[in-house]
């Protein structure tokens, strides 16, 4: 009897984590919340960024306020959090400064980018987050600023 209990936890065991290695396409969901301070953007897209001055995010959970660098400007604007799905987050349209740079083309990704912003994903990596679309596909790899 207990060597056909220990088989039977073992095949469990076994199926158990070949379903959620077969799961771990996308990143795990998690609390919007988490994104309280400031979140260096490393990569937009799927494209690493490397500049000397990175774009950022701070959000203010409990105002509901996003303010950032998008490469070249500054943004302000506002955020929504759905209470019942913590993980669901949406950026409004937002005000920014109007300068001139060398890098507008990564600037109009991040803005284009932040109006499909539907949700928050942890990544595996320590201090990082992933703002997902609705369909959860990473647009934004955020890396918390120290």
């Amino acid at each position: 009897m207990r060597k056909s209990l220990s088989i039977y936890y073992f095949i469990f065991t076994a199926l158990l984590t070949l379903a959620l290695s077969a799961c771990g396409g996308g990143n795990a969901p998690a609390d919007a919340r988490m994104l309280q301070g400031k979140w260096i953007i490393t990569a937009v897209q799927g494209e690493a960024i490397a500049l000397e001055e990175m774009p950022f995010l701070e959000f203010d959970i409990e105002s509901k306020r996003l303010h950032g660098h998008v490469g070249c400007n500054l943004l302000n604007t506002t955020i929504v959090l759905e209470t019942a799905t913590p993980h669901k987050l949406t950026i409004q349209p937002g005000a920014t400064t109007m300068m001139s740079c060398p890098h507008m083309d990564l600037e109009q990704q991040i803005l284009q980018g932040l109006d499909q912003v539907r949700s928050v994903a942890m990544r595996p990596a320590e201090q990082e987050m992933s703002l997902v679309d609705d369909q959860g596909t990473e647009l934004f790899v955020l890396r918390k600023a120290q």
